[in-house]
C-alpha cells in the first residue's frame, strides 16, 4: 500500500458555490458544499483501523481527528490515530468513556472539546 498523497485545506472547504468554470460538471452556482479532507478509505474499526491510518501516513498517524461518536473505543480509536503532536478533537459530551491516563499522557497530543447544542424547534 503506497501513503496517500496529503493536501492543504484551504480556509473555506463549506460554503455556497458563487461561480463556476465552463469545465465543472458537478455542481453549480447556489449549490452548497463540503469539501472532502479527510482519509474515506479506512473502513476497518478499532485496531486494524489505527493500523490503517498509520499505513496511510507513513507509520505517523493523522495530524487531527474528530471524535464525533462519544463511546470508548471510537474516543480510544481517535487517540491511537492521531500522530504525536497532532490535535484529536471531541464533539458533544461523552458519556461512560474512560481514558487511561498514561496513554493519553504518552499520546503526545492535543485534545480540544466542547458541547455540541441541540435545539428543539
Amino acid at each position: 500500500m503506497e501513503p496517500v498523497d496529503l493536501q492543504v485545506v484551504g480556509h473555506e472547504y463549506v460554503g455556497v458555490v458563487e461561480e463556476v468554470g465552463s469545465a465543472v460538471k458537478k455542481v453549480k452556482v447556489g449549490d452548497f458544499v463540503v469539501a472532502s479532507f479527510v482519509i474515506s478509505d479506512v473502513e476497518e474499526r478499532g485496531d486494524e483501523g489505527v493500523a490503517k491510518i498509520k499505513a496511510l501516513t507513513n507509520g505517523l498517524g493523522a495530524h487531527s481527528v474528530v471524535e464525533a461518536v462519544g463511546i470508548e473505543q471510537s474516543t480510544m480509536q481517535a487517540i491511537r490515530a492521531t500522530r504525536p503532536g497532532g490535535h484529536m478533537g471531541f464533539v458533544g459530551v461523552n458519556h461512560g468513556v474512560s481514558i487511561p491516563g498514561p496513554e493519553l499522557f504518552f499520546a503526545e497530543i492535543h485534545t480540544h472539546g466542547g458541547p455540541a447544542p441541540v435545539r428543539h424547534e
